[in-house]
């Protein structure tokens, strides 16, 4: 399996056109379609920043969704659509949790999928989304629509992967800062705390919405400070001023 952006490599962009062409076709008339197509249009030549073209390819075009980033702290985001056949295997759910971490910098998402797709709801559900009223102006009964808070989202996800991990009195809090890079922070919790980076990214969506969090506990003070040294020297290598501190609970 593999995730990207259409806009790691062209052949992931020629994929995302190939899935796009058939989500249109298949979807009906109305406020949603109209919208998904105004937005690719619109959109499709910006950076990632702006927009985010996700597809699934194992070796063809699976699912492509849409996200666009707002500029009043939302994200929103269209989709998934998945391919025939690859329907009923999770993709669509693991294309939206993929999705909400590209959209790491925005404190609230909001999800539209086709009316017809009622049977998404408790998938959606499961990681964090709640339904809302229709997005869309005219938009009743043509879309579903779903509301996302990142930090509460991240939060839920990291709890049900039993994290932060570790037990005792002391803790690791990483701190916030208006400089050091999201993947930076991704890659360093990553390789830090030997977790996979969804995970440490889901860490860094709630580090930078709560301004702080805990990301390990110890059982003694040496092993919490060993932690927080590891990063500081890779901040250093990296040249950012990320920081954790120890703290006694």
């Amino acid at each position: 399996m593999q995730l990207q952006a259409t806009s790691d490599s062209p052949r992931a962009a020629r994929y995302a056109t190939e899935l796009f062409t058939r989500w249109l076709d298949e979807l009906p008339d109305g406020a949603l379609r109209s919208h998904v197509a105004t937005l690719a249009l619109e959109f499709r030549d910006l950076p990632p920043d702006d927009l985010t073209l996700l597809v699934y390819c194992e070796p063809t075009a699976g699912g492509y969704m849409i996200g666009h980033r707002n500029f009043d702290n939302r994200a929103e985001l269209i989709g998934p659509y998945v391919a025939p056949r690859y329907r009923e295997n999770g993709l669509g759910k693991e294309l939206v949790q993929y999705a909400c971490l590209s959209a790491s910098a925005r404190a609230d998402v909001y999800l539209l999928v086709p009316g017809a797709q009622q049977r998404a709801q408790p998938v959606l559900e499961s990681i964090g989304f709640h339904p809302v009223a229709p997005y869309l102006p005219g938009g009743a009964g043509d879309h579903l629509a779903f509301h996302a808070n990142q930090l509460e989202r991240a939060t839920g996800s990291l709890k049900r992967n039993g994290e932060p991990r570790g037990s005792g009195p002391w803790v690791v809090r990483l701190l916030d800062d208006d400089t050091t890079t999201f993947p930076f922070v991704c890659q360093c919790l990553a390789r830090v705390l030997d977790i996979t980076e969804v995970v440490a990214c889901e860490h860094a969506i709630v580090v930078h919405n709560a301004g702080s969090a805990v990301i390990r506990y110890c059982r003694t003070q040496s092993g919490a400070n060993g932690v927080a040294k590891r990063i500081a020297a890779l901040a250093r290598m990296g040249d950012f001023p990320l920081k954790a501190v120890v703290e006694k609970r």
